[in-house]
C-alpha cells in the first residue's frame, strides 16, 4: 500500500476541513445510505419480532403443539439470517469500497471505527506514532518501508476486528448461547428465552450502527461552538456549563509546569528585563547590573560626549604641551605638562623697538640680553626685580659735535644746517635762503609750495612738466565761497598775458563726475564734436546733427516652453520714440510698457483684454502663426521711457504661444525713430 502523510492519519480539526475533497461529503451520503438500509431491516425485525410474539401468544393460547412450532420458529429464523446475512454483506461491501477508495480519510475511518467496539483511533495513533517520529532518522528508505508494513499490519487488524464485529455465530455449539443455530428446544420458556436474546444482541448491534454520528467537531453536542470555534481558540471543559468551551493561554487555559531535571518548565522575568507576545525579552535597566556609570561627559563651553552604545569608548586625547600616561594595574590616568605656555602668567614674547627690528622669543626658555652701548651701563637688582640704565658721560652738557659721526664745526655759521652725507651729518646751506636746489637732487615739500608773487620759469624753450603718478591726474583744486566761480579752472592768457580764456569745471551742486575723452584725430574741416553718451568725443559733420535715422533693435529670450513668459527690455532709438514696426521670429504674444512698474501692475490682465487707459501699455500683439512675423504700426506708436533715469529702452513682457508641448527661443525686433535729443 502507498504510505500515508502523517498529516493525513492526524491531522488537526481546521486541517482536516481544509482538506476535504469533493468525494468526502458523497462518501458520508453512502454510509448514511447504508444505515438507512440497518434502520430499514431494523424496522423489519421489529415486525417480525412483533409478529412471532403473536404467534407465540397464539400458540400458547391454542396449545399449539411444540415441536410444530419450534419448526416454524426454525424456519424463521432461518429466513432472517439469510436476509440479515444480505443486508450485511451488502454493507460490508460498501464499507470496503469506501474503505479502499477513500483510505486517507482518516475523518470517515474515525467514524466507521468508533461504530465499533474496541476500535479507537488513538490505539492507531500509538502504534505507528513512533515510527512517523523516527521516519527521516536514519535509512530514510528503509524506514519508509518499515512504516509502510507497520501500517498494513495494523490496517489489517482492525479490519480483522470490523469484520468479525459482523460475523454470525457459527452452526457449533460454543461459548456463544446462541450456537448451534440448529438447536433444539425442550420447552416454551427455553425457546422465548433464546428469542429474547437473539432479539437484544440484534438490536445493540443495530443501534451501533444506526446513525451515521456526527463528523466534526462542532458537530457534538457539548462543544461550545460560539467560543470554540475561533482562531486561536483551545478547548476547556467547563463544568459548570457540562461543555467544552473556547479559551486561550492568557484567560489560564494553560499552566507551565514547574521546572525539574526531567520537565521543561516555566520561565520567570526578573527586575530589569521585559518579555512582549511574540516571547522577545528585553532588558530595561541597561545591562540590569547596579553599578552606577556616566553616559554623558560634559564640559563647559564644548558639546556633550555621549554613549552610543554599551560598549562605546571614551577616547582621551592630549593637547600641545600635555601628555597623558595611563597606568592599567594602578587603574590611574596622569595628565602632564611638558612646558610651554599653560600657563596664566601674561608675558611679552616680542620686544619692539621702533625703527628696529623685533626681538621676538625662540622657545619658552628663551632669554632677553639687554646689552649697554657707549656712555652706557645697565645694572640689575635681583631682589627688587629692577634694571637701571644710567650714562656714563659725566654730569657736563653734551653737544652735537661730541657725536662721533657729526662734524658741526666746519663752516658753521648762522643759517646753516645738517645734511646727511652716507657717512655722516656735515653743515649746509639754509635752503630757505638758497637761490636753488640743485644740491638737492631729491627734494620734497614740507608744506604748500608758496610762489610768493613768482612764476615757475624755464629756460632755454624748456617745457614745464608735471607728472603724476599712475593713476593720478594734474588737479585744479576749486576754493568755495568765490562768488560762484570757485570751480577748478584753467585760463589760457595772450601772448602779452592781458586777456585768455578759462575753461572751468561744473558747481558742486551739479554733483558731476565724468570724464571727457578726446578723439585720436583732429578731424576735417567743418566737424564737431559730438559724444555717444558716455563721454567719448568724435568728430562728425554738420550735418548729421539734423534729423536722426530709423534704428533697428533686437531682443532674444532664453528656451521658453509653451506658454511661459519672459520679461526683458528692448533697446530704441531715443528715450521717446516712435514705433514703426515689431517683428517676432515665433508664435507669442508681446506687449510693451513705458517702465517695469506698469507691466508688473499689467501681469493679472489676460490676453484680449484691453489695457486701461493710463496703465502704461504701449502696445501689444499676438499671433500663433508658424515662423517669423511682421507687424506694421500704422499709425505709427509714439512710445517713451519712465523710468527713474529715462534711457533709450522700452519694458516687454514675451509669451510663448506654440501650438505643441516644448520649448524655443524668442526674438523680438523693433525698428524705432528717435524723438527726443
Amino acid at each position: 500500500m502507498a504510505l500515508k502523510k502523517p498529516g493525513d492519519l492526524f491531522a488537526r480539526k481546521r486541517d482536516v476541513i481544509q482538506d476535504n475533497s469533493p468525494n468526502v461529503n458523497e462518501s458520508i451520503s453512502k454510509i448514511r445510505n447504508q444505515f438507512s438500509k440497518v434502520d430499514e431491516l431494523k424496522k423489519q425485525l421489529e415486525n417480525v419480532s412483533s409478529s412471532l410474539n403473536e404467534s407465540l401468544t397464539e400458540v400458547v393460547d391454542n396449545n399449539v403443539n411444540i415441536v410444530s412450532l419450534q419448526t416454524q420458529y426454525n424456519e424463521v429464523i432461518e429466513k432472517l439470517n439469510k436476509k440479515i446475512e444480505r443486508v450485511k454483506e451488502e454493507f460490508s461491501n460498501e464499507v470496503k469500497s469506501l474503505r479502499k477508495s477513500h483510505s486517507n480519510l482518516s475523518t470517515e475511518i474515525t467514524i466507521l471505527e468508533k461504530r465499533q467496539k474496541g476500535i479507537k483511533l488513538s490505539d492507531l495513533r500509538e502504534d505507528i506514532i513512533v515510527d512517523v517520529q523516527n521516519l527521516l532518522k536514519g535509512n530514510v528508505l528503509d524506514n519508509i518501508k518499515h512504516l509502510e508494513e507497520r501500517v498494513n499490519i495494523i490496517n489489517e487488524k482492525h479490519v480483522k476486528v470490523l469484520t468479525e464485529s459482523y460475523n454470525e455465530p457459527p452452526s457449533v455449539k460454543n461459548s456463544d448461547p446462541l450456537t448451534p443455530l440448529d438447536r433444539n428446544f425442550v420447552n416454551l420458556q427455553d425457546f422465548q428465552e433464546h428469542y429474547r436474546l437473539f432479539l437484544t444482541r440484534i438490536q445493540r448491534q443495530l443501534s451501533t450502527l444506526g446513525g451515521g454520528g456526527a463528523v466534526l467537531v462542532s458537530d457534538l453536542d457539548d462543544v461550545d461552538t460560539t467560543t470554540a470555534k475561533v482562531d486561536n481558540k483551545f478547548l476547556k471543559y467547563n463544568a459548570s456549563l457540562g461543555k467544552w468551551v473556547g479559551s486561550d493561554t492568557a484567560g489560564g487555559g494553560y499552566t507551565l509546569p514547574t521546572a525539574s531535571p526531567t520537565t521543561l518548565g516555566g520561565i520567570k522575568i526578573g527586575s530589569g528585563l521585559s518579555i512582549d507576545g511574540n516571547g522577545v525579552v528585553t532588558a530595561s535597566g541597561g545591562g540590569g547590573g547596579s553599578q552606577n556609570v556616566f553616559s554623558t561627559i560634559a564640559v563647559s563651553g564644548q558639546s556633550n560626549v555621549v554613549a552610543d552604545s554599551t560598549s562605546d569608548t571614551l577616547s582621551l586625547v592630549a593637547g600641545s604641551n600635555m601628555t597623558i600616561t595611563t597606568n592599567e594595574s594602578g587603574d590611574s590616568i596622569t595628565f602632564a605638562s611638558t612646558g610651554g605656555g599653560g600657563g596664566s602668567q601674561n608675558v611679552f614674547s616680542t620686544i619692539a623697538v621702533s625703527g628696529q627690528n623685533n626681538v621676538v622669543a625662540d622657545s619658552t626658555t628663551d632669554t632677553l640680553t639687554l646689552v649697554a652701548g657707549g656712555n652706557m651701563t645697565i645694572t640689575t637688582n635681583d631682589s627688587s626685580d629692577t634694571i637701571t640704565f644710567a650714562s656714563t658721560g659725566g654730569s657736563g652738557s653734551l653737544a652735537l659735535n661730541d657725536l662721533t659721526n657729526v662734524d658741526a664745526t666746519t663752516g658753521l655759521s648762522n643759517g646753516k644746517i645738517l645734511k646727511y652725507n652716507g657717512s655722516s651729518w656735515e653743515l649746509a646751506d639754509d635752503l630757505t635762503g638758497s637761490s636753488d636746489v640743485v644740491s638737492d637732487t631729491s627734494p620734497q615739500l614740507g608744506g604748500n609750495l608758496d610762489v610768493n608773487g613768482k612764476d615757475i620759469v624755464s629756460t632755454s624753450n624748456g617745457d614745464i612738466d608735471l607728472a603724476p603718478n599712475g593713476t593720478g591726474a594734474v588737479v585744479f583744486r576749486g576754493v568755495s565761497g568765490n562768488g560762484g566761480n570757485g570751480a577748478g579752472r584753467f585760463k589760457l592768457n595772450c601772448e602779452v598775458n592781458s586777456h585768455g580764456i578759462t575753461i572751468q569745471g561744473p558747481p558742486h551742486s551739479a554733483g558731476a563726475n565724468y570724464t571727457l575723452t578726446l578723439p585720436n584725430t583732429d578731424g576735417n574741416a567743418n566737424q564737431v564734436l559730438k559724444t555717444n553718451g558716455s563721454g567719448v568725443l568724435d568728430w562728425v559733420d554738420q550735418a548729421s546733427v539734423g534729423l536722426a535715422s530709423r534704428q533697428q533693435n533686437s531682443v532674444t529670450t532664453g528656451s521658453l516652453a509653451q506658454g511661459a513668459t519672459a520679461n526683458t527690455a528692448i533697446t530704441t532709438a531715443g528715450k521717446s520714440f516712435a514705433i514703426l514696426s515689431i517683428t517676432i521670429s515665433a508664435p507669442a504674444y508681446v506687449v510693451l510698457y513705458i517702465d517695469a512698474a506698469s507691466r508688473t501692475a499689467d501681469s493679472s490682465r489676460a490676453e484680449g483684454t484691453d489695457p486701461t487707459p493710463g496703465s502704461g501699455v504701449l502696445t501689444e500683439i499676438s499671433t500663433t502663426t508658424s515662423g517669423s512675423s511682421t507687424f506694421l504700426m500704422t499709425p505709427a506708436v509714439l512710445g517713451w521711457n519712465n523710468d527713474s533715469t529715462p534711457a533709450a529702452q522700452v519694458h516687454a513682457k514675451i509669451v510663448n504661444k506654440r501650438a505643441t508641448s516644448g520649448s524655443n527661443a524668442i526674438t523680438v525686433t523693433l525698428k524705432t525713430l528717435k524723438l527726443e535729443a
